[in-house]
């Protein structure tokens, strides 16, 4: 059973799967991460390079973070909140295990948004307000999700343990 190619899920009525889905859901949350970090690198860089770049040049780039971040983030937080943090939920007991986390995603979808909205604001008018409205918000999407990043490997790590075997932390 999968919720999209290759984004495994379980039959919750049937334990072994469980025990492989978070061997597997350990290994995908590994590789996504390392996928998200170069993200994170390429939000950082572009924000740090936007007070130089002639307009045209930053409409080029934001709209190549922007398809990263529609192509990575947002299938990844999505495979989260569907997939992994229910199996966190499931060994915890409680939703409440994954709710901050959860929020997290929102904010995150948000701040793309309103690099979304930065991108089509350049589209018709480049002015300075402009240029400034979009450095602060690449840098606020490269924070939270670095935060983000941070705080997730340390609350969901402990849940699925290398060896496919779900644990609780101690």
């Amino acid at each position: 059973m999968t919720t999209e190619p290759g984004r495994p899920t379980k039959d919750p009525a049937a334990p072994g799967v469980q025990c492989a889905a978070a061997s597997i859901e350990r290994r995908m949350l590994i590789h996504e991460h390392r996928g998200i970090e170069h993200l994170v690198e390429r939000l950082e860089g572009v924000a740090e390079m936007s007070g130089n770049m002639a307009a045209p040049d930053l409409v080029v780039a934001l709209r190549g973070l922007l398809d990263a971040t529609r192509r990575i983030l947002r299938p990844h937080l999505e495979w989260e909140d569907d997939v992994c943090f229910e199996e966190v939920e499931r060994l915890t007991g409680t939703p409440w295990s994954t709710r901050v986390l959860r929020v997290q995603h929102e904010q995150l979808r948000q701040a793309a948004e309103r690099l979304e909205a930065d991108w089509q604001a350049l589209q018709s008018h480049a002015g300075r307000h402009e240029l400034v409205e979009v450095r602060a918000h690449l840098y606020e999407l490269h924070a939270l999700v670095s935060a983000h990043l941070e705080q997730e490997e340390a609350a969901v790590m402990p849940f699925l343990d290398a060896e496919g075997t779900p644990t609780r932390p101690s």
